[in-house]
């Protein structure tokens, strides 16, 4: 009978290891970071390529809970959450957010479309605005997952979580390889 509940026990403590590190790895996986514009940051675009900020938000892979990080100088630039319509406008008359402090994160709370642009005088007009489409947020791989590439951009479309450069596919990668370790400790466990 002893044998039989100390099994238990062991079980059980392999089971709450197994919970614990699902949930320790599921929780990084939820929340990504992203650096608008990567290296190139929130700026005037540099020699009239007013496609930067298209071309950096079709690399990424945004979900519900992840992230938007703007760099900024604050002197020369903000960050304005607009509608669709003052998007295309490029029009800052009547923004939902406005942000000025020089480093922002925006929370990504619903899925769709999200507008930004710099509120300063013909930088929208030059190119410094942002559309970017937030995905339901998924704990799977997804066909979604930004496309490789070898251009400087590429480092964005690997995005930060509290600073790392683990990506978010290697921390699902990670997420498949923890639940396949727990469930053999609890095999390893119930065979003893």
């Amino acid at each position: 009978m002893k044998k039989q509940e100390q099994s238990g026990g062991e079980l059980m403590v392999g089971f709450s290891f197994l919970v614990a590190l699902l949930l320790a790895t599921l929780g990084a996986v939820q929340a990504t970071e992203f650096v608008v514009g990567g290296a190139t940051q929130w700026i005037m675009p540099p020699n009239g390529d007013d496609d930067v900020y298209e071309n950096w938000s079709k690399q990424q892979n945004v979900r519900v809970n992840d992230t938007l990080r703007f760099k900024y100088n604050s002197q020369r630039h903000d960050v304005l959450e607009v509608s669709e319509d003052d998007y295309d406008r490029c029009s800052s008359a009547s923004p939902i957010q406005s942000f000025n402090n020089g480093d922002t994160s925006i929370a990504m709370t619903r899925p769709g479309s999200w507008y930004f642009l710099c509120g300063f005088p013909n930088h929208c007009q030059g190119g410094q605005k942002l559309s970017i489409d937030v995905q339901n947020a998924s704990l799977t791989g997804s066909a979604a997952t930004p496309p490789s590439s070898s251009s400087s951009s590429s480092s964005s479309s690997s995005s930060s979580t509290a600073g790392s450069s683990i990506s978010r596919k290697d921390l699902e990668t990670l997420t498949a390889a923890a639940a396949i370790a727990g469930i053999s400790i609890l095999l390893f466990i119930v065979s003893m």
